[in-house]
């Protein structure tokens, strides 16, 4: 919760931490924005830009590993012979276009498996190389997936109006009409916890078929709206491709960062306690629903954006399954229902905790049909 604290000027005396040449920072820190911010801070001096000819270029990251249809977004800095920032314009140039490309603003996008340098040039001639490492890794041996769906596919009773894709790390349902996913289904247990890291590898989903427009992260670009996952990266971290398998677009709905980084947030690190200190095998179920006329991100006409977005948990015993529920005193059965809206990133998720029952009015699907009927009727009814 602490606050990151800038230098001014890297020329100037920053040995005194009290001192005019530091500032405090005041950017939110989130899921999304962590550490010093890359702007300056609101009510902070601008950091100087020197009008001196460039002498070093820096690119980040120096090295990525990606998986086919991954992208990535580099970033370079221009110093001069003082070691200050200064202005130029960066040309970025793939060397394996074969393995991955890369945009005019250093976007990067993995094509196949080797390896790809890629190459950011300054104005006046000075470069720097990052390396991009595409591989089709084997998924993973230590984590342990359950049946994505083991109390039931979710219906609407109109099958025509949504594709299922099915992942390795869970399943969906997408929806052509809103680009998003309707629901996205998946098994969490402590086996799904790992070493590896967030990729921020938004990207396009290779398996939705060509037919379908295909969201990419720059749709969100400039919209207001934070990029949703519903499988939460953090809960795909036992390789590098189960956690870039969490970034595919077809996972993420768009949301209000006041909710993405407030309640909902606060719901999934409850769910990942659960899973990996209490020995808990959890299902769980999240998507959201819209308006009769929404709006769409940037106003383009794609991607249509959600009124709330919604949750339905299953808590068993770690590796229980449907087999082994006989009656209510076996499972516990958590939804909630969240606005998506500003102002309300300090709430608790429990202030928005709901029935089963009344996620099913408000989406038109039925949920945990293979519960027998005694059990289902109860624990949907439950918003306790």
């Amino acid at each position: 919760s602490g606050a990151s604290r800038a230098v001014i000027d890297p020329a100037a005396d920053n040995t005194a931490a009290n001192s005019a040449n530091w500032k405090l920072g005041t950017a939110v820190y989130s899921g999304t924005n962590k550490g010093t911010p890359g702007a300056p801070n609101d009510g902070a001096a601008t950091p100087p830009t020197s009008t001196g000819p460039v002498a070093t270029v820096v690119v980040s990251p120096a090295t990525v590993t990606l998986a086919p249809g991954a992208t990535r977004q580099f970033s370079a800095t221009a110093r001069d012979a003082n070691g200050q920032v200064t202005a130029t314009t960066f040309t970025w140039t793939s060397l394996n276009t074969t393995v991955a490309t890369i945009s005019a603003g250093g976007l990067a996008t993995a094509k196949a498996d080797g390896t790809a340098n890629v190459v950011v040039t300054s104005g006046n001639g000075f470069a720097d190389t990052a390396t991009i490492t595409v591989s089709t890794v084997v998924n993973s041996t230590s984590a342990e997936y359950l049946n994505h769906v083991e109390f039931g596919t979710p219906t609407d009773g109109t099958p025509n109006d949504e594709v299922i894709v099915r992942h390795t790390e869970y399943v969906l349902s997408y929806s052509p009409k809103h680009a998003g996913p309707n629901w996205v289904s998946w098994d969490l247990n402590a086996t799904h916890f790992g070493a590896a890291q967030r990729c921020d590898c938004f990207a396009a989903d290779p398996i939705l078929p060509d037919s379908l427009y295909h969201v990419v992260t720059s749709d969100y670009t400039g919209s207001g709206y934070s990029r949703g996952h519903m499988v939460m990266s953090q809960q795909r971290t036992a390789t590098d491709l189960d956690n870039q398998h969490a970034f595919f677009m077809t996972n993420i709905l768009p949301q209000y960062q006041d909710m993405n980084g407030g309640p909902w947030e606060k719901f999934e690190v409850y769910n990942n306690d659960l899973a990996r200190t209490s020995g808990k095998e959890l299902y769980v179920i999240a998507g959201g629903y819209w308006p009769p006329n929404p709006a769409t991100l940037n106003n383009a006409g794609k991607i249509e954006i959600p009124s709330r977005t919604w949750k339905i948990v299953v808590i068993l015993p770690r590796g229980k399954t449907l087999a082994d529920v006989h009656s209510t005193a076996d499972l516990q059965v958590i939804a909630v229902d969240m606005p998506n809206v500003t102002g309300i990133i300090s709430n608790g998720w429990e202030m928005y905790r709901t029935s089963v029952d009344a996620i099913e009015a408000a989406t038109g699907y039925d949920f945990l049909a293979l519960l027998p009927d005694s059990i289902e009727n109860t624990v949907e009814a439950s918003s306790n």
